[in-house]
């Protein structure tokens, strides 16, 4: 096995990383750290990646996995089937329908980004950007905000209602943008990103999704802020489209049930191991 570039990102490829025992064990790449949490033996060659590239040119060889296309695709019509729900597994599906043009991408943690990983599919090249942020969620809408102002490009940026509250200061950096800002608040009403973790559900809701009960449209009015509340796909894309439109900012808040969103993460994963 050939690992080119620095550690890999993904709970579900890291646990396959650690089952597997190939019989030899690369990792490429120019920094010297330790790169492997599962200590496999192996060797450790310390170069570009594409330098390495450069003296091992790629040969055409037999698919080593037909299986794995057929089951995406298989997980991905899953997915679809639901997607015309209003909630935020849906939105992470559509977010490709979302993205604007020469724009780019900020997604906030727990919850939000995972679904997007699993049920989202980015055009190849579009530009990404995340903060893994103090405790997790600390400091993603000021992140968002440097990312707009250093780039100047069009941004969509999606937290949820908790991460939203850490930082609920940022807002005033949103004032200052060159170009248009949306900022989506899932609000699933607490950190439901716990109702995945082996978290007691006797104490889950008090004591880690902590529900807050609050919108955000009086937030918006108190810095100045464009203000939306869809209920809907189709008043969602009307607020999206007017928010390109100009270079200011626009907070977009969708107020989700509270367990849809990881109920249809769960549910596909059951599906998919059944395959």
């Amino acid at each position: 096995m050939v690992q080119l570039g620095s550690s890999l990102t993904g709970k579900r490829l890291l646990q396959w990383q650690q089952t597997c025992e190939p019989q030899e064990y690369w990792i490429i790449d120019n920094l010297t750290g330790r790169l492997d949490p599962a200590h496999h033996r192996g060797r450790r060659l310390v170069s570009s990646v594409d330098r390495w590239l450069e003296q091992h040119p790629a040969e055409k060889r037999t698919a080593w996995s037909t299986e794995i296309p057929c089951l995406s695709a298989q997980a991905w019509d899953a997915v679809a089937a639901t997607r015309e729900m209003f909630g935020e597994a849906q939105l992470a599906h559509r977010i490709r329908d979302y993205l604007p043009e020469q724009g780019q991408l900020f997604v906030g943690n727990s919850l939000v980004v995972r679904l997007i990983d699993s049920l989202g599919q980015l055009p190849a090249g579009y530009p990404v950007y995340s903060n893994r942020g103090a405790s997790g969620i600390d400091g993603l809408i000021s992140t968002a905000a440097g990312v707009q102002r250093a780039s100047a490009r069009p941004t969509l940026a999606i937290v949820g209602d908790l991460s939203a509250l850490y930082d609920l200061n940022a807002l005033s950096l949103l004032r200052q943008t060159s170009a248009p800002l949306v900022l989506i608040i899932v609000n699933n009403n607490g950190g439901q990103i716990f109702s995945l973790l082996p978290t007691p559900p006797d104490a889950r809701e008090r004591f880690y999704c902590m529900p807050q009960n609050i919108q955000f449209e009086h937030a918006a009015a108190m810095f100045g802020l464009r203000y939306h509340c869809p209920q809907s796909w189709e008043a969602l894309e009307t607020a999206l489209d007017g928010a390109w439109r100009m270079p200011v900012a626009t907070i977009i808040e969708l107020v989700v049930n509270d367990t849809d969103g990881t109920h249809t993460l769960q549910q596909l994963l059951a599906q998919v191991s059944q395959l």
